[in-house]
């Protein structure tokens, strides 16, 4: 148990002042907020805010920060801690970040503009969660552009429904699709009063511009520009000052600007310099929206942004392109704000995922399936039965992959319905192996995806109950280990004669059985009686593309594109050698799992026209043997992986879970 108890010496209250340019106000109260528009320069309202005192706990909202004194009950038998005596204890410091001059408030971007429904609504939920202190807007709240005054109100009406969720203020500057024309400006003036105004929090100033001010609409009036110089000179002593505006008038100011979405080639007076001349020796940021694309700039040795969009037309190209939906969370400290941005898809509630989710994937799954031991079925019965636990619809889809040959054929392919709350889907398969000559890969493959109302989404994959190692533990492979005639010089080159002729294999199969090798691989093997020799070619269409990251020995080789192999020299299989070679030709060597083992070998990988290749000798005494005899054989796996295709792993003796089952190693056999 934790007992915190904040003491401060005295406690007082905090005012915020709101002003604008000429007298005309209203104040509102509902749902227990205080919602203010349209207040005269020379005139503020002050709400004070009393402290509120808690059992225990005393929050004060100005003052010296707060004295944090700690009493903690410990484990029995530990010392007990008090604030002067914490060493050592299971925490930092007890430095709590607590100033009372610190605030908290978010920034949505533009909502239309090519609105996408939905998205900004999602915004507002979400800063509903987040519980800022008050929300800004940078403009362009409706689709506007219309003159149907009765059209233009319906909009806002349809913003204020919105906004009314939220349970802190709402601050807002008009864009240009908020005031378009005169009719919007007559709507804009009647429900909201001022198109700039100002207001005062903790210490910290808030300038609220209408960039749509001038015969252009693209800048500031003079009348404007004057009143905030006024503002700003009337308010010196801010500890720092936000500026709020719709368009980017500085990027207008400078000319020779594009973006994705806007071009600005000229440059033009819109009165903004003035504003910054008036802010010049203070510390202050600026937020403008309008071009729904992303960036930051310094500029007096300030930082000024454009945000994206939050709901505004969009490519969503992403944030490294600058295209996303987007709110903006400002954390006011001493040292000025911090600035994240928050995308709304990494917002998410407490219930995103829970253990009702958990249990729904769980019971996907067939019914009374066969028996994964013992004789493989080549036909088999699957009956699917699932219940919808979830208190909305969902859509269910089962769909088969690999289920209409050439391995396999399922019936029916797919099977999708519509499920009410504690509706049942049941359906039955029939699998079948198409010939049990000819393979089993790609095996079937069933995919379930689930989806509903408020982002329910589940997929699941499941697998044919098919004994895949016992098929595969009847039917290991062999190669036939040809002598050598004549040296092999190990230097990368496929031109020896040992590789003259076809490879040994090419016979690889996927180690997930679910597809078949999307390129092409071909591995030799000979001998001496010096040394066990492999070579191997790797067809590949993106040499460039090759994943080579390890650069010691004994280094994570595996994780590269690389050829691993294996080498069993006892008969029950129990001692195995392993060796990986990646494409740019690192190697790693070990006995059985230890690479603390180190063998004395030879390697060199080479690159072709579309494949890279190598070749290893492997002395017979590293690995612990003589020469072997005349009708012998030792155990082999041949391994390559491919890690641009999504890691893709290729095996000559199919090992579904393990690369090291010596069990389904394939045969080396010597004449």
């Amino acid at each position: 148990m934790h007992v915190i108890i904040l003491h401060s010496d005295k406690s007082r209250s905090f005012c915020m002042k709101i002003g604008c340019c000429r007298l005309h106000h209203r104040s509102v109260k509902s749902r227990g907020m205080l919602c203010l528009s349209g207040f005269a320069s020379d005139c503020f309202i002050r709400l004070f805010v009393l402290c509120l005192v808690v059992p225990g706990i005393l929050l004060v909202g100005g003052g010296c920060k707060h004295t944090a004194v700690a009493s903690f009950a410990t484990d029995a038998g530990s010392p007990a801690s008090s604030h002067g005596d914490l060493s050592p204890a299971p925490w930092t410091n007890l430095d709590f970040a607590n100033e009372p001059d610190d605030f908290r408030f978010a920034i949505v971007a533009d909502r239309c503009g090519g609105e996408r429904p939905g998205v900004f609504l999602d915004a507002l939920n979400k800063l509903s969660l987040l519980r800022p202190e008050f929300v800004m807007a940078v403009g362009d709240l409706i689709e506007g552009y219309s003159e149907d005054e009765a059209v233009v109100q319906g909009m806002w009406q349809e913003l204020t429904d919105m906004v009314s969720r939220l349970q802190m203020p709402f601050f807002k500057v008009p864009g240009n699709h908020d005031v378009t024309n005169p009719t919007q400006d007559i709507v804009w003036d009647r429900l909201f009063g001022n198109r700039y105004y100002w207001f005062e929090y903790k210490g910290v100033l808030f300038l609220c511009l209408n960039s749509q001010d001038n015969d252009s609409r693209q800048g500031l009036s003079p009348a404007q520009v004057a009143w905030a110089q006024d503002v700003l000179a009337q308010h010196a002593d801010a500890r720092w000052t936000f500026v709020f505006m719709h368009k980017p008038l500085w990027v207008y100011e400078e000319g020779d600007t594009e973006t994705s979405r806007k071009t600005i080639k000229d440059k033009k007076d819109t009165g903004f310099g003035a504003i910054e001349s008036a802010l010049a020796g203070r510390n202050y940021t600026v937020f403008a929206g309008h071009f729904h694309q992303y960036a930051k700039f310094i500029r007096n040795g300030q930082r000024y942004y454009i945000l994206a969009s939050t709901g505004g037309g969009s490519s969503l190209s992403g944030p490294e392109h600058g295209e996303f939906d987007h709110v903006v969370w400002i954390s006011m400290q001493p040292d000025g704000p911090s600035v994240v941005n928050l995308e709304l898809d990494g917002i998410l509630r407490d219930d995103i995922f829970t253990e009702k989710h958990l249990l729904a994937a769980r019971d996907i799954k067939f019914q009374d399936a066969p028996p994964t031991k013992g004789a493989p079925a080549m036909s088999m019965t699957l009956p699917f039965v699932w219940t919808n636990p979830f208190p909305q619809t969902v859509s269910m889809e089962l769909t088969w992959a690999n289920g209409s040959g050439p391995a396999w054929t399922v019936t029916p392919l797919s099977v999708a319905e519509e499920l009410a709350p504690g509706g049942v889907i049941e359906c039955e398969f029939e699998a079948a192996a198409s010939r049990s000559d000819s393979g089993i890969v790609p095996m079937p493959v069933m995919r379930a995806s689930l989806t509903g109302s408020n982002r329910l989404s589940l997929e699941k994959t499941i697998a044919l109950p098919f004994d895949a190692k016992s098929y595969f533990l009847d039917r290991l492979p062999e190669i036939q280990c040809q002598k050598v005639d004549g040296a092999v010089k190990v230097d990368g080159l496929l031109d020896d004669q040992a590789w003259r002729r076809s490879p040994d294999t090419t016979n690889m199969t996927v180690r997930t059985l679910d597809g078949n090798p999307s390129v092409a691989t071909g591995f030799w093997v000979s001998h001496d009686t010096e040394n066990l020799y492999v070579a191997a070619r790797c067809s590949e269409p993106n040499l460039p593309g090759l994943v080579t990251t390890a650069t010691e020995r004994d280094g994570h080789c595996w994780e590269d594109d690389s050829v691993e192999i294996f080498v069993a020299t006892d008969e029950d299989r129990k001692m195995y050698y392993q060796f990986i070679v990646t494409a740019s030709g690192v190697l790693y060597d070990g006995k059985i799992r230890d690479s603390q083992w180190n063998g004395e070998c030879a390697w060199a990988t080479g690159r072709e026209e579309a494949a890279w290749t190598l070749e290893m000798a492997i002395p017979w005494k590293t690995i612990g043997l003589t020469p072997p005899a005349s009708n012998s054989r030792l155990g082999l796996e041949l391994v390559r992986t491919r890690v641009q295709s999504g890691r893709e792993m290729l095996q000559w003796a199919p090992s579904p879970d393990d690369n090291h089952n010596t069990t389904l190693f394939g045969y080396l056999c010597f004449d």
